[in-house]
């Protein structure tokens, strides 16, 4: 086997000539360097030289795959059975999920409304704040250190807060204690920040900081990391008009983490759509699969997902209300009350969905995808 030593990317790529031999443009050094870090886990994992991956995987982005879908799937143990490539996905979605211009985007702000007018359950959101102006408990204001106090003041902490990621920091924090004295806002992962210079930084710039209620899982969830671990329910209308589940599969936070995303690290577990039950875990990247969970030991495979039907068919349910998807991921919680919609997401990660011989080539999202790209 190679040496575990990262090889450069002139000695791998050789100044991406052979990239060029393939057919394909050469790979920035940016996708360059993403490849090599991803490389040495696979090499630990398949006995693999580094040598035979880094073929491998140019002789299959040839073909169009990705480097995502080369690590994540993974497709260095070949291409599963009735996989979907994500180029094919990525070229039916924008026809699936027509994006329509001229209109209000559908930001979080906008689908908490929408969803509320419409009786969908979901995390109460108080409100929003930039560097131009703010709306909380329906009150719009012109934000400053003392208004945003002013405003805050009504809000139950702690907060759930949702705002743009800057400096490697989390885009989802939680909002713990208010300085008015100071125009100070003490966050868990940001720690004390100067009101005024968060909302004149990146923080305050677009759609900027979202207040949103903060949800407790359901207590049989509390197994797993204290997270807000959520199901990922993908819901497909075909070209009659039906809508079925196309999969789903639960996001198990690791410990430490407060975000169940899948690229921060967490657990994966298809949910069997008969029982309710998990399958076995999978990681984001790579072949390895868990019956329990890495870190506190609880058990994945078998684990009854309390509220299954009833979250099943709240995605389904609330699907019919928008106008142009045709296929959407949603994020649903679980709680002690019942399952609550997180967000809607028109685009998702579609090999993530497919891991663990999941693929949906067969499924009625296959045909319709086939369908739309044979037009």
């Amino acid at each position: 086997m190679s040496s575990p030593e990262a090889l450069s990317a002139s000695s791998v790529f050789g100044s991406y000539g052979f990239v060029a031999q393939t057919g394909e443009p050469g790979m920035p050094p940016r996708q360059v360097d993403r490849f090599l870090k991803r490389l040495a886990p696979a090499v630990q994992e398949t006995g693999k030289s580094r040598l035979a991956l880094t073929l491998d995987f140019l002789a299959k982005r040839a073909k169009g795959y990705s480097i995502s879908e080369y690590f994540s799937v993974p497709l260095y143990d070949g291409v599963p059975p009735n996989y979907i490539p994500h180029r094919d996905y990525h070229a039916a979605e924008r026809l699936l999920n027509p994006r329509i211009t001229g209109v209000v985007g559908f930001s979080k702000w906008v689908q908490y409304n929408f969803f509320k007018a419409n009786g969908i359950p979901q995390p109460e959101t108080y409100g929003f704040v930039n560097g131009t102006r703010g709306v909380l408990n329906g009150t719009p204001f012109v934000p400053s250190s003392r208004t945003l106090c002013e405003q805050l003041r009504s809000l139950t902490l702690p907060t759930l807060v949702k705002m743009p990621p800057v400096n490697g920091q989390p885009h989802v924090d939680i909002l713990l204690d208010i300085d008015e004295a100071g125009g100070r806002l003490h966050f868990e992962a940001r720690g004390w920040r100067d009101i005024d210079g968060l909302l004149s930084g990146p923080e305050g710039e677009g759609a900027g900081i979202l207040f949103q209620e903060l949800l407790n899982q359901h207590q049989a969830l509390g197994v797993f990391p204290p997270a807000l671990n959520t199901l990922r329910v993908i819901t497909h209308i075909g070209p009659t008009g039906e809508i079925d589940i196309a999969a789903c599969f639960l996001k198990i936070a690791r410990t430490g983490h407060r975000i169940d995303n899948m690229h921060h690290g967490a657990v994966g577990a298809h949910v069997d759509l008969s029982s309710g039950r998990l399958e076995k875990g999978f990681s984001g990247a790579g072949r390895t699969r868990f019956t329990h969970h890495p870190d506190t030991g609880a058990p994945i495979e078998g684990f009854e997902v309390p509220f299954f039907a009833e979250a099943i068919a709240l995605a389904k349910r609330a699907h019919p209300l928008l106008q142009s998807p045709s296929l959407i991921g949603w994020d649903v919680a679980v709680t002690d009350e019942g399952p609550k919609i997180i967000e809607a997401n028109s685009y998702v990660a579609f090999w993530t969905t497919q891991k663990g011989d999941h693929g949906l080539g067969q499924s009625s999202i296959g045909r319709h995808i086939r369908a739309v790209l044979d037009r």
